[in-house]
C-alpha cells in the first residue's frame, strides 16, 4: 500500500512540474499561431472582397450605385440561401435534434 502512495505522489509531482513547463504566452504554442494566421488571412481576404468587388463593378463595368447595391444584397442573400432551408447540412441536424 505505501508504495502505490509512494508512486501517486511521485505522479503529482510529475504533474505539478508540468505545469510550471507551460508557456507564459499563447504565442508560444504553435497550433495557436497556425489557427490565428488562417484566421487573420481569411478575414482580410474576406474584407478585401467586399471592397474590390463593388470597385471592380464600378470601374470595369461601369455599375451604376443602384446595381453596385443590388450586387451587395445579393452577396448577402447568397449566404442566407442554404440557411433557410433545412437539407442534410448542419441546419438540418440542428432542426432534426429539437
Amino acid at each position: 500500500m505505501s508504495a502505490m502512495r509512494h508512486r501517486w505522489c511521485r505522479h503529482a509531482r510529475r504533474s505539478r512540474a508540468e505545469e510550471s513547463q507551460q508557456p507564459d504566452s499563447l504565442w508560444r504554442i504553435r497550433d495557436f499561431r497556425t489557427l490565428f494566421t488562417a484566421t487573420l488571412l481569411s478575414q482580410f481576404g474576406t474584407n478585401t472582397g467586399y471592397v474590390a468587388v463593388p470597385l471592380i463593378a464600378v470601374s470595369a463595368l461601369d455599375a451604376t450605385p443602384g446595381q453596385v447595391g443590388a450586387l451587395a444584397a445579393l452577396s448577402t442573400a447568397a449566404f442566407l440561401a442554404p440557411a433557410s432551408r433545412p437539407g442534410p447540412g448542419w441546419t438540418g441536424c440542428a432542426i432534426a435534434a429539437c
